[in-house]
């Protein structure tokens, strides 16, 4: 009887994790833009020399082995604003660029993503290598306070989770079935297939649980 009341409470504890609900349903979008290449080209240019977070990740690519990819197709990146329903807004941005490793079927990238409300804002600078080319098969590394490259497993596997949780059948297929041997093609598939959805599992993980965005992005804790 012990064993059976046990096996039930694990089962509803699972269920409760993949259905979980939207904790924000009141937020809505104001638009969403798609930047050019050119535009993220730039912004990351800038992020490598003034942003620590994604030069030192970038250096730590290049002594891996990886080069910058420059095509037009190399690069993705989108904003896109949240307004809760007091009318407060804040703005999702991300930008991100592709790296290849001679030799090898890794597809690498470095990027920032940023939650900015009012004067404030949370961002999380990452590189993401995708092994062999899998894309359910990320390693990640960040930066810590001082700068030091690091490994991590927490933003896009946050993420990932959340769609995994909130998202709808379409969505949670599209981390699967988006097949692309870059970064920048793979993001915007699966951005492309989930919509709104992705967008506020983005927010979410980016603003961490943060006072000056949580209203609008929710909580998530990577």
């Amino acid at each position: 009887m012990k064993s059976k009341l046990i096996a039930t409470i694990f089962s509803v504890a699972i269920a409760t994790c993949l259905f979980a609900q939207d904790d924000n349903p009141g937020v809505k979008s104001q638009g969403k833009k798609n930047f050019q290449s050119s535009e993220v080209s730039a912004k990351l240019a800038k992020l490598k020399s003034q942003n620590a977070g994604v030069k030192n990740l970038a250096a730590d690519f290049t002594k891996k082995g990886f080069k910058e990819e420059t095509g037009a197709n190399n690069y993705y990146g989108f904003s896109e604003t949240l307004q809760q329903t007091d009318g407060t807004t804040s703005t999702l941005e991300l930008v991100m660029q592709d790296y290849k490793k001679q030799g090898s079927k890794d597809a690498g990238t470095v990027g920032l993503v940023k939650m900015t409300s009012g004067e404030n804002s949370e961002s999380y600078s990452f590189s993401l290598v995708a092994q062999d080319g899998d894309f359910t098969k990320v390693s990640e590394t960040k930066t810590d306070k001082n700068g030091n490259v690091e490994k991590a497993n927490s933003w896009w596997s946050c993420f990932t989770n959340r769609i995994n949780s909130v998202c709808g059948a379409e969505c949670r297929s599209a981390l699967t079935s988006c097949i692309y041997n870059t970064w920048s093609g793979y993001t915007a598939c699966v951005i492309a297939r989930c919509g709104w959805c992705a967008t506020k599992a983005l927010a979410c993980c980016t603003c961490n649980c943060n006072l000056i965005c949580k209203g609008a992005a929710g909580c998530c804790d990577r």
